[in-house]
């Protein structure tokens, strides 16, 4: 049992004890089960159809708010040791497992990008990875490789392109769907139908 400080209250004497302090322990479990319902689906990322933008950002939400329940709820419930060990494991996690990359996708490639070099081994991402694409998809041709990071309807993508011998401009992507003004990433990465915001 983790320790708790006395503020005054006599019921405060650990994490779970009676009175506000059993409340912070509510909202602490509340909030962690919240995190990790939002890391399930930013790990998997199943794609969801016409619905998958609305229960993205709802999964987006409970990741972050979550987040923000278990650190209320540690600060106020004085466990320093959980502040401490706990919370920066879910930072470092947090960092790394996001939808970064839809408002800044150069950015998001930028920071797990070993991660990407790692998964140029093989045709299908491992469990480990399979947050780095939609549903953990990897298209290739035996020379590219193509990482979707969304799927749309009726005819649409965007990701990133390992092409280590030319542009992959008018590379078929997808179903049909061909790579038009590619962004270089440099070491022979690219960006197709991505925009190319917070460089």
């Amino acid at each position: 049992m983790v320790m708790m400080t006395s503020v005054g209250e006599s019921d405060r004497t650990h994490f779970g004890g009676a009175g506000p302090v059993r409340r912070w322990r509510q909202v602490f479990w509340i909030g962690l089960a919240c995190w990790l319902v939002g890391l399930e689906w930013h790990w998997w990322r199943p794609w969801l159809g016409l619905v998958d933008g609305l229960v993205g950002m709802f999964a987006t939400a409970l990741y972050v708010l979550g987040f923000v329940a278990v650190v209320a709820a540690v600060v106020n419930g004085r466990c320093w040791g959980l502040l401490l060990t706990l919370v920066p494991a879910l930072v470092v996690v947090m960092a790394v497992v996001n939808s970064v990359w839809v408002v800044a996708p150069r950015m998001w490639f930028n920071a797990p990008r070993a991660l990407f070099d790692a998964a140029l081994v093989g045709d299908v991402l491992p469990v480990p990875l399979r947050f780095l694409t939609e549903e953990g998809r990897v298209e290739t041709d035996g020379t590219t490789k193509y990482y979707p990071q969304r799927l749309g309807l009726p005819d649409d993508t965007g990701g990133y392109m390992y092409s280590p011998d030319a542009s992959p401009l008018d590379s078929d992507l997808y179903g049909g769907i061909y790579c038009q003004s590619p962004i270089p990433l440099g070491d022979d990465w690219w960006m197709c139908g991505m925009p190319d915001y917070w460089r």
